[in-house]
């Protein structure tokens, strides 16, 4: 994902893209977040876990199992990012 992320920024028109080339700052993994999505969430190398009555957090109904549920956000910082 990191690399299709890549390929479609334009190298002369994206300050972020220039800086991570020139390696003064950020990854092609901090392009993806602000650009695409954060991706899945960890907690100690795993999944978030479901802790809190069966669930990762309140937001959810119990036992659900959903990306979203378990710390995938979809959402972009350049979009901006749901409250859950």
């Amino acid at each position: 994902m990191q690399k299709i992320v890549a390929e479609k920024v334009s190298p002369y028109l994206n300050c972020i893209f220039k800086m991570i080339t020139a390696k003064s700052k950020g990854s092609e993994t901090n392009l993806t977040q602000i650009m695409f999505c954060l991706g899945n969430q960890n907690v100690d190398g795993k999944r978030c876990p479901q802790g809190f009555s069966r669930r990762a957090l309140p937001h959810f109904p119990k036992d659900d199992n959903s990306p979203e549920s378990r710390g995938f956000i979809f959402s972009s910082f350049y979009k901006g990012l749901k409250p859950h």
